[in-house]
């Protein structure tokens, strides 16, 4: 410029900071080598925050999203999301120096973690080798527990029944049932590692435990001839004394009655008991007539004529009778038990059986939390 005599003049200059970029770019690391790969597409939608003053996010897209900023150093931090774990780098985190005019590209890889599934089947083992073997159905409607957080329940189908549950190690538990026994495996519970997309199929196995433990007096015939022989001994009942008690069935007249004791094992519960009794009126009249069932305390006592619905007449006639936990005490507790029959006169017995079926109790542990 050019100053003329005595002429003041004012420049002024203006400067601007030179400003760089951050751009970052989000990425599906498919195969979790920590570099992007042929085939693995962009991740759109993911939030990360720059650390700028005040701090700036950026949101990823299909092309790299940018940032413009003062020269110096920052750290670029992604916001993760469910179901996603960072691979590049493994910590979600990139720190970078960026000069006057510089643009720096920054590239996040996550890999997407695959659920696995838990999968239940429960069949019979009907020959309790541990294995399922042909011949050996499903047993449905058994409950499992499945040690996730909170813990989750499975009910057996015809089919496996599945259960969707993140990579980690779980514990699997069946809920007993009675007058069955575990035996794949004997525990009743599997522990399992689930792998990232991997289907584990858990088989259980169980087979029934119960034992029947019976008893005839008498053996069955037709009532042809009342020998009043004494075709199997019976133990002289300890509430009626001879003449008026036989100890012996298949004959003419007089009362009849026997008692029989038996001994439930420790471990062990009764699943039922039935007395089965065959039976002959002696006159049409059996009004009188009773069948009594003692154990102890405790009475049932059963009308003959009531036992034929009200309509006895003279003739023969076979009846299942239920013996009830009243009667002979807890079937859950082990012990001596014992049954009194007694029948009165004017009817004829021709046996009696009593079967008392029990099965192994099995109690399975909680499943730990």
């Amino acid at each position: 410029m050019t100053v003329a005599p005595g002429q003041t003049v004012s420049l002024t200059f203006g400067n601007q900071i030179a400003r760089g970029k951050i751009c970052v770019s989000k990425y599906w690391d498919k195969n979790s080598n920590g570099k992007q790969d042929a085939g693995e597409p962009s991740l759109p939608g993911w939030v990360f925050t720059v650390s700028t003053t005040p701090a700036s996010t950026l949101t990823s897209g299909v092309e790299p999203v940018c940032v413009s900023v003062p020269p110096g150093p920052y750290t670029v931090t992604e916001t993760p999301q469910t179901g996603w774990i960072a691979t590049a780098p493994p910590s979600g985190t990139q720190t970078v120096t960026v000069a006057a005019g510089q643009t720096v590209s920054l590239t996040f890889g996550n890999h997407r973690i695959m659920s696995g599934q838990i999968c239940v089947l429960k069949y019979w083992d009907k020959n309790g080798n541990g294995k399922q073997d042909a011949g050996e159905p499903a047993l449905p409607g058994w409950v499992f527990t499945v040690g996730t957080s909170p813990p989750c329940t499975l009910k057996s189908v015809a089919k496996p029944v599945c259960v969707s549950v993140p990579p980690g190690t779980y514990t699997v538990s069946e809920t007993g049932q009675t007058g069955w026994m575990p035996t794949a495996p004997p525990s009743g519970t599997q522990n399992v590692t689930v792998a990232e997309g991997q289907t584990v199929v858990l088989k259980f196995g169980n087979k029934t435990c119960c034992l029947t433990l019976a008893f005839q007096a008498g053996k069955a015939d037709n009532f042809s001839v009342a020998d009043g022989i004494k075709e199997e001994p019976a133990t002289p009942s300890p509430r009626s004394t001879p003449p008026n008690l036989q100890t012996y069935f298949d004959q003419a007249t007089g009362n009849a009655g026997f008692w029989h004791r038996f001994t439930l094992p420790a471990g062990n519960c009764v699943k039922q008991a039935s007395l089965r009794i065959h039976l002959t009126a002696l006159s049409t009249d059996a009004n009188n007539d009773a069948l009594d069932i003692y154990s102890g305390s405790q009475r049932s006592s059963y009308v003959i004529k009531a036992l034929n619905g009200g309509t006895w007449t003279t003739g023969t006639g076979t009846f299942l009778i239920p013996v009830t936990p009243a009667l002979i005490g807890p079937l859950n507790v082990p012990g001596l038990r014992f049954l009194d029959i007694h029948v009165q006169d004017d009817t004829s017995v021709d046996y009696i059986s009593l079967t008392v079926t029990f099965c192994e109790c099995h109690k399975i542990p909680p499943p730990k939390p």
